[in-house]
């Protein structure tokens, strides 16, 4: 697995045993979002073995890029959907995957896993996240912002500091909310929580598993068509971003369907 500056990346507890660093630095520092002290490990031919403490976590590696002070971010989780294999037996006859090689194919897996988790609004499997929480008023309830999403299946608070870095008490009241009756009104703190559905549905592996593979194969519809005319009559395509279909795999909308929540809109 390698790392590029500014990334972030979600690995199992096997991938982190094998993880390159670009521009091949001979250390780099590894903090933890779960609380464990940070440590300096050495980088040998810019492949190191990432130093876990539990999962999952969330790691950050900082090292030196051409003398420019750079970093990723690490998901760590127990496993992953699945796997390289898993894509290369989907359909071995029909999308002939034999050779591509290994990366461009956890490459598709990556791309596949993001899609679905953000068309659903909804991580499949416990993962740590940073966000930020509020109080804004009397209410003793809020909600964690995510970036763009706000935080659902949540089931711990892992740490909370307010606006000031001083520590604070926080509880998950329900999947969405978290208890802020200890954060003064008019304030904010940054939480790292843990989310995510616990176990995996097992209808995620394979829609990752069909989406992946439909990014690696060839496809006899050009990509800017939605429809076409033959001769046997008129043919319209599922296209993913057209007409509400989150993908153009009509299995895979119906497992973003079935297990996809809507996000809070708040301005």
């Amino acid at each position: 697995m390698a790392l590029a500056p500014d990334s972030r990346t979600r690995l199992s507890i096997e991938q982190c045993e094998t993880v390159s660093l670009e521009g091949e630095p001979t250390s780099a520092t590894v903090s933890y979002a779960s609380g464990a002290e940070p440590v300096e490990v050495e980088v040998e031919g810019g492949q190191l073995s990432l130093p876990l403490r539990t999962a999952p976590d969330l790691i950050e590696i900082a090292w030196d890029y051409s003398g420019v002070k750079v970093s990723a971010t690490v998901e760590v989780v127990t496993t992953r959907y699945c796997t390289v294999q898993d894509v290369l037996n989907h359909r071995p006859d029909e999308n002939l995957l034999d050779g591509v090689d290994d990366a461009t194919i956890q490459d598709a897996i990556d791309r596949a896993e993001h899609v679905i988790e953000s068309e659903a609004h909804r991580v499949f499997q416990p993962v740590l996240m940073r966000g930020v929480t509020d109080r804004p008023n009397c209410r003793t309830s809020s909600l964690v912002f995510l970036g763009e999403f706000t935080a659902s299946d949540m089931r711990s608070v892992v740490s909370a500091k307010d606006q000031d870095g001083d520590p604070v008490n926080l509880r998950v009241c329900n999947s969405v909310l978290l208890d802020v009756r200890d954060l003064g009104v008019n304030k904010f703190a940054e939480v790292v929580v843990e989310c995510g559905m616990k176990p995996t549905p097992p209808e995620v592996k394979s829609a990752v598993v069909s989406l992946a593979a439909w990014y690696l194969t060839d496809h006899a519809m050009p990509d800017n068509a939605t429809s076409a005319s033959t001769d046997l009559g008129f043919m319209r395509f599922v296209v993913g971003g057209v007409d509400g279909a989150a993908t153009s795999i009509p299995e895979v909308n119906a497992v973003i369907e079935r297990y996809g929540l809507q996000d809070y809109k708040v301005r």
